[in-house]
């Protein structure tokens, strides 16, 4: 049996029949799912979605994708209003707040995380004043949400992704910084999924020591996907987790470009076969990590 830790039951095309891709998933031997949230309304119709399925769980997130358009929204030219940035800040981040209260008053146990959250600077190409906004708003977001996960005893699903670019700065040093920091002020033994995991090595086993599990997805089977096969070798086996990142990442093999939650199969086949990975220890790891606090 499979866990996939990490699905987007609540985006297009999957939303438009969550029963018929849940029940194709569950028939290809998946008995769990946690479905991401994106931004706040996404967020809600995870909680919606895993509240009416068996098996399915939610995360609620605002991820730092959603920055770039806010940025673009509030700088005319070289000119902008950091008064208007904080509130656009403190905007999203109240709502998201009074969400997640709303979710642990009503003791709602669907709610499993806080995701996906993180930081993105992958086509923040260029190195003038809107990239230095959006990195700003992002780490701001991505460390009062990751606060809140913390301080509540719930998972942190993270997204880092950027360019191997040495001269910009660096997403997945900026991300193991803010973790350091969230956990040195809370003095918590954290519970966080490097999602989908990329960047050096250097940086994975930084992110292991501090506490992380690694998240696999289709992308592995990859004929140009060197770097996250190495990431795997260098992770302990009782670290990994298996996803989809469902409607993106089809595993290699299919003729199509929406990923299926079923096509976790092929993902698990892969890490079983060719990487020689112990699915049961996967499962377990899952196990231990969602549902034992």
């Amino acid at each position: 049996m499979i866990i996939d830790t990490h699905c987007h039951y609540n985006l297009e095309p999957l939303s438009e029949n969550v029963v018929k891709h849940w029940k194709k998933a569950q028939e290809s031997g998946v008995e769990a799912s946690i479905v991401i949230g994106t931004d706040l309304e996404n967020s809600k119709l995870a909680i919606e979605i895993a509240s009416n399925n068996q098996g399915l769980y939610a995360s609620i997130g605002l991820h730092p994708g959603n920055c770039q358009e806010d940025i673009k929204k509030l700088l005319i030219g070289d000119t902008y209003s950091q008064v208007n940035i904080d509130k656009s800040i403190d905007n999203h981040l109240n709502l998201f707040e009074v969400l997640l209260n709303q979710q642990l008053s009503n003791h709602n146990l669907k709610l499993l995380a806080v995701g996906e959250i993180g930081l993105d600077y992958y086509r923040l190409k260029t190195k003038g004043l809107k990239r230095q906004l959006v990195v700003e708003m992002q780490k701001r977001m991505f460390q009062f949400q990751l606060n809140l996960a913390f301080k509540n005893n719930l998972l942190a699903i993270i997204h880092v992704r950027d360019q191997n670019d040495r001269h910009l700065q660096n997403a997945y040093q900026d991300t193991i910084n803010i973790l350091e920091d969230t956990i040195q002020s809370l003095n918590v033994s954290p519970r966080f999924i490097l999602h989908c995991a990329s960047g050096s090595l250097d940086y994975i086993k930084k992110g292991l020591k501090l506490g992380a599990y690694i998240g696999v997805a289709g992308n592995v089977t990859y004929d140009n996907a060197e770097n996250i096969r190495a990431i795997i070798d260098h992770t302990p086996s009782n670290r990994i987790l298996l996803e989809t990142d469902a409607p993106y990442l089809v595993p290699k093999g299919y003729k199509t470009q929406i990923c299926e939650p079923y096509m976790i199969k092929t993902t698990a086949e892969f890490l079983q076969q060719k990487m020689k990975i112990n699915l049961d220890i996967i499962r377990q790891n899952a196990n231990n990590f969602l549902f034992n606090k």
